[in-house]
């Protein structure tokens, strides 16, 4: 995964994710994709936050 500052071009947030696929436990591959996407995005989150110096609550 790779985000982009849409101004700069900069490049905001690189990650390879090498954990398995459980495609066993999911309904569908989409299902795993999904997932992977949703953590990778939070981490992303976090990781920008904690540079910009933000501390947000945990969504309930």
């Amino acid at each position: 995964m790779m985000a982009l500052d849409s101004q700069t071009n900069d490049i905001l947030v690189l990650a390879v994710d090498e954990r398995k696929a459980e495609f066993e436990q999911r309904f569908s591959k989409w299902g795993s994709a999904t997932d992977a996407f949703k953590f990778r995005s939070e981490l992303a989150v976090k990781f920008i936050d904690h540079a910009r110096g933000v501390n947000r609550e945990p969504a309930k």
